[in-house]
């Protein structure tokens, strides 16, 4: 999986997500949409708290179309994003992205703790409304489903709602510095 965080010296960090992929070149080209935001730090109460975060902030426009239909769930259809939001939010290298299938044949994605082996899942309600459990015992570990790892565009509208105060812009250039959030430190 390829590293789309950037740490910045400022105890910030940047999550880059390129937005044209050259097959020419075999490289990202023109512009990326980053979100400069405060990481936390790698803990239960933190983890605890971004996943509270996470459930609080996902809204049906987040879905793909394929999901916004299930409005009674609404925790359907948000696991990639809520897995990928919680992998970038938590400063880490403990957390794998894992995969399964449950009996009806949907992915299901969450996040494994390789420090503690627990599941970090911050949409496992989405099956209280089923009558079987998350897929873990099938999971494996995976990359995001996304091209080339990408972080999905939901995931850093996630990020934004969660910390409203976060840099969000469109570059050329990722890895320069444009603005900080020394103001909110």
């Amino acid at each position: 999986m390829q590293n789309y965080l950037i740490p910045c010296d400022n105890g910030t960090a940047k999550l880059v997500r390129p937005k044209t992929w050259d097959k020419i070149t075999k490289d990202w080209k023109e512009s990326c949409d980053v979100i400069e935001f405060i990481p936390y730090q790698y803990n239960q109460k933190n983890i605890d708290k971004v996943c509270s975060l996470v459930k609080t902030n996902l809204t049906n426009d987040m879905r793909s179309e394929k999901y916004k239909e299930h409005k009674n769930n609404p925790m359907f259809g948000h696991c990639v994003h809520s897995s990928q939001a919680i992998f970038w939010l938590i400063d880490t290298a403990y957390f794998i992205s894992m995969r399964g299938e449950d009996i009806t044949g949907e992915l299901h994605w969450w996040l494994l703790d390789t420090n503690t082996d627990k599941i970090i899942d911050a949409t496992k309600e989405q099956f209280d409304m089923f009558d079987y459990e998350p897929p873990y015992d099938s999971g494996k570990k995976t990359t995001w489903h996304t091209w080339k790892g990408v972080p999905k565009k939901q995931t850093l509208d996630l990020i934004q709602k969660i910390q409203p105060n976060s840099k969000r812009y469109n570059t050329t250039e990722p890895s320069t510095n444009f603005g900080t959030l020394e103001a909110f430190l």
